[in-house]
């Protein structure tokens, strides 16, 4: 390639403001296969740099040259314009644009590309402020030793899984001595933990509750379903209306609640998830994963995906990509053989978890004249 003469200029420029010194250009060019020395003696590097560019012409190595030098400089503005009105970048920048202030611009408008439109790209400041909005809102719920997740959704309900209270409900375990625990997390170090703050179910605890179903106990079968009613869920009543008070530690606003979508979530496959638990009666934790979903079952009832949990993650609130709530955390695949095991031992690898989507329990609610449950008090 020969190149005119305002390229050659702005090549030679390009050259000398790239390369300190006779072995920093060789250092370059020996990446690329050359020897310096094969090509020019050492000397003033302006003399040095006219003998490459001659050498590369006649050689036609002119794009090997400058890709090259974009690679050891990639920040350098001058060679990325020189490398634009060669054809090596996407651009399309003159020859008598190369020295304009904007040539950077120019070029990196057309380096940087959508991947995937659909997804977009998030704003991290109401990003940070729902995660810390979850913080607030998601608890463990506590039976003596044994353990699950629970979440705020109005000021003093919460929603859970029906088999994480189950011994309360039938008596088996005194539901007086259940606990909600909230605010229980590590702090910015990574190895403190704050015990946070416990707080009593009402004498009127149990708004409403429906069972699991036998089909969650058995491998995945689209002929055998679990119910409509088969939700698994269960609606506790608190004894303080938590929403409207403030959390532990130093921060003067209402705990709140979390609000459902205004519209079913189709679960698209392989879309992120994200599960807000408290996994083996841990300060609350989280697992997100970007290509989640497996698949939702023919009668909507149940979703599966492939973001971890442990013991203890049942009743967690599952959030979509913009961090809305879209389901209720219930379940592993069921036949875990390290079911007996400790429960950080127990990761021998499932194909899927479940939840229950979110607007299944809200249409079941509705039905039951009980949409109050998600962000009003008790009538």
């Amino acid at each position: 390639m020969r190149l005119t003469g305002p390229e050659f200029s702005e090549l030679e420029s390009a050259l000398n403001d790239a390369y300190l010194d006779y072995d920093d250009l060789g250092l370059t060019l020996r990446r690329a296969g050359r020897q310096i020395a094969d090509i020019a003696a050492p000397g003033p590097m302006p003399r040095v740099i006219t003998a490459v560019i001659q050498f590369a012409e006649t050689r036609d190595w002119v794009h090997e040259l400058v890709a090259t030098s974009r690679a050891s400089n990639p920040s350098n503005v001058k060679l990325l314009g020189v490398a634009a009105a060669i054809g090596l970048e996407p651009g399309g920048i003159s020859p008598g644009e190369i020295a304009a202030g904007g040539a950077l611009a120019k070029v990196t408008a057309h380096f940087e590309r959508m991947v995937d439109p659909g997804r977009g790209i998030a704003d991290l400041g109401s990003f940070a402020a729902k995660i810390q909005e979850f913080l607030r809102r998601v608890c463990a719920v506590e039976l003596g030793n044994e353990f699950g997740t629970g979440f705020l959704i109005g000021p003093e309900t919460i929603l859970t899984n029906y088999h994480v209270v189950e011994y309360a409900i039938d008596k088996s375990f005194d539901p007086a001595n259940v606990r909600v625990r909230f605010d229980f997390q590590r702090l910015r170090d990574g190895l403190t933990t704050n015990a946070g703050v416990t707080f009593e179910l009402a004498d009127d605890w149990l708004v409403h509750a429906e069972k699991y179903s036998p089909a969650d106990t058995k491998p995945y079968d689209e002929t055998s379903l679990p119910a409509e009613i088969e939700l698994d869920f269960a609606v506790l009543r608190t004894r303080d209306a938590i929403g409207l008070q403030p959390p532990s530690g130093p921060v003067d606003l209402e705990r709140g609640w979390i609000a459902p979508r205004a519209q079913a979530y189709k679960f698209p496959v392989d879309s992120f998830l994200m599960v807000v638990q408290h996994p083996c009666h841990d300060p609350i934790s989280f697992d997100d994963v970007d290509d989640a979903v497996v698949r939702v079952n023919p009668n909507g009832t149940r979703v599966h995906y492939r973001t971890n949990t442990m013991p203890g993650s049942s009743g967690s609130p599952v959030l979509n990509r913009d961090l809305d709530l879209v389901a209720l955390h219930h379940s592993g695949e069921p036949g875990s053989p390290d079911f007996r095991l400790e429960c950080h031992q127990q990761v021998t690898q499932a194909a899927y978890n479940e939840g229950i989507p979110i607007a299944k329990i809200q249409k079941h609610l509705d039905g039951q004249g009980l949409a109050w449950v998600f962000g009003q008090e008790a009538p």
